[in-house]
């Protein structure tokens, strides 16, 4: 089990988006059990007009630090660690906030449904 941040209505939450609707199991507490995917991509692809509050509002996963072989160029209240010349999903931005530096990495995950055929029976000891 894990929490998810719905764009949008989440399932169960109306009628025309039951869990049914998304072929998921109702449990008894009223939440759906859904069959799921990941999915990574990178939020920025260049760091052309994007500043610091752009970078702390939107990563939200943390990195250890940047890759040995990453490049550092200087953004808008930020230093972006490139590997190989590209702004992608190994890009780590570095940014200095209330005395704290943080590291983060340049992805988004996104959960999707994918329903079962068959829904589930769900057995809880």
């Amino acid at each position: 089990w894990f929490k998810v941040h719905w764009d949008g209505d989440f399932p169960g939450s109306s009628p025309e988006n039951s869990c049914a609707a998304n072929k998921c199991k109702a449990h008894p507490n009223g939440s759906c059990v859904c069959k799921t995917s990941v999915s990574e991509s990178a939020v920025f692809d260049s760091i052309v007009n994007v500043d610091k509050e752009q970078v702390m509002g939107q990563l939200f996963l943390g990195a250890i630090g940047p890759e040995a072989n990453s490049n550092s160029t200087n953004g808008n209240g930020f230093i972006a660690h490139v590997v190989n010349g590209l702004i992608d999903t190994s890009t780590v931005f570095e940014v200095e906030d209330k005395g704290r530096t943080f590291f983060l990495k340049n992805i988004v995950s996104e959960v999707h449904l994918n329903g079962w055929e068959g829904v589930p029976t769900i057995f809880e000891a």
